[in-house]
């Protein structure tokens, strides 16, 4: 049995906020001890790409949402990938 869950959670715009108490509802319901629980809205490009490609939907609220959701996230992160790489030289630097 998982010692930990990784959930990553997308709303929708004009949606309500995550719950505070949500983790830990869900590590309770699930019966485990310790949820992962990253918010995605707020995660930048390459978080979000990570979390939702390769990941299962619990819940969408759309046919086909979770999959925009994914293609959207790997094209911000193609696209701000250029600007992240200068970033990381210039601090290098």
């Amino acid at each position: 049995m998982p010692r930990d869950l990784d959930v990553g959670v997308l709303t929708e715009v004009g949606h309500a906020a995550l719950h505070p108490g949500f983790g830990v509802a869900l590590a309770d319901l699930a019966e485990i001890g310790e949820v992962d629980l990253v918010h995605l809205d707020r995660g930048g490009p390459v978080i979000r790409e990570r979390a939702l490609v390769g990941a299962v939907a619990l819940y969408e609220s759309e046919p086909a949402a979770f999959a925009n959701a994914q293609m959207a996230a790997i094209a911000e992160r193609v696209e701000t990938d250029p600007m992240r790489r200068l970033n990381l030289d210039l601090m290098a630097g």
